[in-house]
């Protein structure tokens, strides 16, 4: 019994753990897309200031 306690607090930890884990990782990831747009429209930008000189 003492044996079913412990694997169900592991268990509980393990996907708790996990849980954050994921959090965190989608945080990330909507930091990398907001960077990632920051930088096309800077790309964007220059290119169109590129092609006005030509």
């Amino acid at each position: 019994m003492d044996n079913t306690l412990e694997i169900k607090r592991a268990m509980e930890t393990y996907f708790r753990e996990q849980y954050e884990l994921q959090e965190r990782t989608i945080r990330h990831l909507e930091s990398i897309e907001k960077q990632n747009k920051v930088l096309i429209s800077i790309f964007g930008a220059a290119a169109k200031h590129l092609d006005s000189e030509q």
